[in-house]
């Protein structure tokens, strides 16, 4: 029971005990909102900086799913035209090399599984043989089926090779006298010269390459991280986009302007000039790496550090030629997003709190009213 003679008993003690609340409560609650705030700003930077750090190593993980499929063609590029089939024929040029090389090279299609076609050109442009990977069980083209393709850009740059050089084209989507196939199907050009024990030039042999052998570990990456990967050439077209129908853009008429400038200019601008990094707007985080994929695959002995940019380049292999590998996690679940849980957190713990802060100031604040009126009595 409280006791009657300290209780406030007149206006002026409502009065007193009020003003003292209001002393107490508000310097709490101010105390309260700048470390929530404080802690709010600490505890986002912190955590946008993790994101980020996350985002890049993500990127660079995959850079060497990018880089060892490549060499990986190199190195079968290497090993076919030294086989010993192919330089028995090379040299023979005899029906029973030739059946021998044949059976070889649809072995290897069987075994390797990533070469929508390999064909052996002689130096005339005209395909000797041609196996067809045909969706898992390879077969030979046949003999009237073989085309002359001397004047495709791939075969020139590739009968104008030296003894261990070769060519690597851009990714492109898989075509038959210009009609691109359906399901379309990426696809990159790889060419060696083919040179006889003599040292003369034979002809070449071209593999093509299934390019979704590289998309889908990306798709992979995309799904069990729960963000978006794109991967653009150096125009800026979606080679993995956000939809299939954004993708290659620069093949089909009707999606000219399927680019991620059109989507994010703010965001290409600085993507487009610098080799990597991260930015932070509106739109979400962007994270990026520049990859050559020509240059990746460069002997270190045929190679050069260049201090204004990525290593050199022989044979056609080009550093205008590289890819932009890109993740991007939407603004929402950023830090100061609005699905980013800790600032709802904070309010809720503030609301919990703000109630109990004035339950404790109004007991204070009564408190010290009481004390105040019992030194003022003995006085009177």
């Amino acid at each position: 029971m409280v006791d009657k003679s300290f209780s406030p008993s007149n206006r002026e003690d409502t009065r007193t005990r009020l003003r003292n609340f209001v002393i107490i409560f508000l310097p709490a609650i101010l105390v309260l909102f700048a470390l929530s705030f404080i802690f709010y700003r600490k505890e986002s930077s912190a955590r946008e900086e993790l994101l980020i750090n996350n985002e890049i190593f993500l990127l660079e993980s995959q850079l060497e799913t990018l880089r060892t499929p490549l060499k990986a063609v190199v190195s079968d590029l290497k090993v076919l035209s030294s086989h010993q089939e192919m330089l028995a024929f090379l040299d023979q040029g005899t029906k029973d090399s030739f059946t021998a090389l044949a059976a070889e090279l649809l072995a290897f299609s069987s075994h390797r599984r990533i070469y929508d076609r390999i064909c052996l050109i002689d130096r005339k442009g005209m395909e000797i043989i041609r196996v067809n990977y045909n969706d898992g069980l390879p077969k030979f083209a046949p003999q009237e089926e073989l085309q002359y393709v001397g004047n495709r850009d791939y075969v020139e740059s590739t009968l104008k090779l030296k003894a261990g050089d070769f060519s690597m084209s851009p990714m492109t989507l898989n075509s038959d006298l210009g009609r691109i196939a359906n399901p379309p199907t990426p696809v990159i050009t790889f060419g060696v010269a083919l040179f006889d024990r003599a040292g003369q030039q034979k002809g070449v042999i071209i593999l093509t390459y299934l390019g979704d052998q590289l998309l889908q570990p990306l798709k992979k990456l995309a799904r069990q991280n729960q963000r978006s990967i794109f991967l653009l050439n150096r125009q800026g077209y979606f080679l993995l986009g956000p939809t299939a129908q954004a993708e290659w853009g620069f093949l089909f008429p009707d999606r000219k302007n399927q680019t991620f400038q059109t989507r994010f200019p703010t965001a290409w601008e600085t993507i487009s000039a610098t080799e990597k990094g991260h930015i932070l707007d509106g739109s979400g985080l962007f994270t990026y790496l520049t990859f050559y994929p020509q240059l990746c695959v460069l002997e270190p002995s045929r190679a050069y550090l260049n201090s204004a940019g990525p290593c050199g380049c022989y044979s056609g292999q080009s550093e205008d030629y590289y890819w932009k590998l890109i993740s991007f996690v939407p603004a929402a679940p950023l830090p100061g997003g609005p699905a980013f849980p800790l600032g709802k957190n904070l309010v809720l713990f503030d609301a919990i709190l703000l109630p109990l802060f004035a339950a404790a100031a109004w007991l204070l604040a009564g408190t010290t009213a009481r004390r105040n009126a019992s030194r003022q009595k003995p006085r009177e």
